[in-house]
């Protein structure tokens, strides 16, 4: 199928999809729809598994793990209390993740999938900054950049996609 020129474009919806859905014939669009959005079931599990792993860490040895990102653990027990409230909040992302993986395709992720990318977004430059500029050099601060950088393209590549072709309903709700 050629791409279409913007004139047969209405506000991102093709137009033939919206007559489709006007005449009841959503299959075909439900399953672009689908297509579209079970291909973010891979990136809630993999975000799932690796936010309730490390706010398990967090949770349970805040200092160890710190240790292994940054090079140098917790020293103050406020601080041990900060890395157990992030190690809660991982696990909360995770767990939101892991509950939403088998979501209706037809249901947007679109508000989860842009709350992991903001997340992955400050995860980059925070971890980033702490080992280039405050020279935190812990075993586990690198993979952890690369791994954030790759779960940030992930959903941006998903949002972008979610963008592009709606879902069914989306459609029949227009």
């Amino acid at each position: 199928m050629a791409a279409p020129d913007s004139s047969r474009w209405q506000r991102g919806v093709h137009r033939e999809d919206l007559r489709a859905a006007a005449a009841g014939e959503l299959h075909d669009v439900r399953q672009k729809g689908s297509k579209v959005l079970s291909n973010t079931k891979p990136l809630l599990i993999v975000s799932a598994v690796c936010e309730i792993g490390a706010g398990l860490l967090l949770l349970i040895a805040p200092s160890p793990t710190a240790r292994v990102l940054l090079g140098a653990g917790l020293m103050s027990p406020e601080s041990m209390v900060v890395g157990r409230v992030g190690g809660a909040a991982l696990l909360s992302i995770g767990l939101s993740c892991w509950l939403e993986r088998n979501r209706d395709p037809e249901a947007s992720a679109l508000g989860l999938v842009t709350g992991l990318l903001v997340y992955n977004v400050a995860a980059v430059v925070l971890f980033a900054y702490a080992a280039l500029v405050c020279k935190m050099n812990g075993i586990g601060i690198w993979p952890t950049v690369g791994l954030h950088s790759a779960l940030f393209i992930w959903c941006a590549r998903r949002l972008r996609i979610e963008r592009l072709q709606p879902t069914a309903s989306a459609l029949s709700s227009q």
